[in-house]
Parts: C-alpha cells; structure tokens; sequence
C-alpha cells in the first residue's frame, strides 16, 4: 500500500535522551542550536544513533523554557531499501511535537539535519498532520528531494519513473501524484485529508510506498 493516512495518531508521548541512554551503544552524532519561531526561541537538537541496532532518535529542547519539546523516532532500514538509496537510509517511526510549539517547523528542522547522515523515509503509516508534513514542509526544503520507493518492504524496492524514465520527484505541486503516493483508510479519513490539501484514495494500493527525502548534490545519477 501507499503512505496510508489513519484517523488515530501514533504513540504521542515524548521520550527523553534518559529513556534510551540506558541502551549505551548509543552516540551523539551531533548537537546544534537555532533561533526558531516568532519569538525567537533557542532550541537545541541533538542526534543519537546506535550503530549497533540501527535505532536513533532526535531530542529537541527549549533552551529557554528549559524544557523537552519534540522527538524524532528513526531505524535503519533494510539492507534491500539501504542498497537503492546509495546510502545508509532511517525510516521515521514517530514524530511527536508539544502541542504549544507545533506549526514553527521544528520536526521539519530535523528531518533536514537527519538528511545530513542518512536518507530519511518515511513512515508506511501516517497521520494526516504527518502527510501534510512531508508535503508541504519536507518537499519544500531547498537542500533536498524527495521521491517516491515503491515495494519498499520487498526484496526488490524500485523508485516511482515519470514519463521519461526518470526518477520522479515529489513536490506540493505536483496533484496528479497525489493518489499514487497517498491512500487513507476511510473516507473521512480521506474528507480530512483533502481538506488539508492532500488528495488522497481511499483503501490499499496492491504496492507498497513510502517517500525517501535526499540531498540534492546526492541526486545526480539517482
């Protein structure tokens, strides 16, 4: 199936650095800060990855508050989906933002520093905020691209070609892509989903997708 957009969210607590650094094959890929926001609010993103399991997650943190605010759940794919992509490829499994500090771009702030080290895929279930994410948020980053994986969970992942058999990339303006990336469980699922500009179709398609964001100077030959 494509991206399937579901009515119920995803586990929507946040998880501290404590909660995975009992696991000690985890390191610190990388700490930054930036001003982000009306207020001009500092933030501190921090990266952390385990190479041994190939799990990770983002912390991110309101220097001013100080406080928690947003996290990032991320994996290694599989070695298949690794190959495709060229490079070490994370699949995102849960992206939580505190609900006083969503619509300021910090998960898409993330997304385009995890691009740094790894080719960030999405998640094969999202919920209509995390469609409407990589839709309008992801895809309009200018540093990346994004395209489309089909049977990404087969031993034989491909990307989605356009009519010259390129890669096809994804875009907010690109409608008549819509339906072959998105399908959403129900059709109010679907009325909700089109209300927030994504059109979606309703029940599986028989191939698996997922979207896969890349650096664009990684893009050349793929």
């Amino acid at each position: 199936m494509a991206p399937l957009i579901v009515s119920l969210p995803h586990d929507k607590n946040l998880l501290s650095p404590d909660d995975f650094f009992s696991d000690e094959s985890y390191a610190s890929l990388e700490k930054f800060q930036k001003v982000i926001g009306p207020d001009a609010t500092v933030f501190e993103f921090g990266i952390f990855y385990s190479s041994e399991t190939g799990d990770g997650f983002v912390s991110i943190i309101d220097l001013q508050a100080p406080k928690l605010v947003g996290n990032v759940i991320f994996k290694k794919t599989s070695a298949e989906l690794c190959a495709l992509n060229g490079s070490v490829s994370a699949q995102i499994s849960s992206v939580v933002i505190d609900d006083d500090y969503r619509g300021i771009a910090l998960a898409a702030t993330a997304y385009s520093k995890l691009a740094d080290y790894f080719h960030v895929v999405s998640d094969s279930l999202q919920t209509v905020d995390g469609a409407a994410l990589w839709k309008n948020k992801i895809t309009a980053i200018p540093t990346l691209n994004v395209q489309v994986i089909i049977g990404y969970d087969t031993s034989a992942p491909s990307y989605l070609l356009d009519t010259n058999d390129n890669v096809q990339l994804y875009d907010a303006q690109k409608i008549h892509l819509e339906k072959l990336i998105w399908s959403s469980q129900d059709q109010s699922t679907a009325d909700y989903a089109s209300s927030l500009g994504i059109d979606s179709s309703v029940g599986d398609h028989n191939q698996s997708r997922v979207l896969v964001a890349k650096r664009k100077i990684e893009n050349s030959q793929h």
